[in-house]
């Protein structure tokens, strides 16, 4: 098990990077697993705001061949 000081680190250095799609996704999963509400609405935030037209959410690039981050809730 991670101390309290490990995992703020750890959080530090993942929000401080820019992040794909799928990162934001895992991270807005674990913020919401945690009860990190207003961290979670800050990345909530980003991911609207790097929205393409198609509805998309956090994406770097149109041309990223990957999954969104818009995954459907569930449990």
């Amino acid at each position: 098990m991670l101390d309290d000081d490990v995992r703020e680190r750890a959080l530090t250095a993942l929000l401080a990077g820019q992040r794909h799609s799928w990162d934001q996704g895992l991270t807005a999963a674990v913020l919401e697993q945690t009860g990190a509400a207003a961290v979670l609405r800050l990345v909530v935030d980003d991911a609207v705001a790097r929205q393409l037209p198609d509805g998309r959410l956090a994406e770097l690039d149109p041309a990223c061949a990957v999954n969104s981050a818009a995954v459907g809730r569930y449990g």
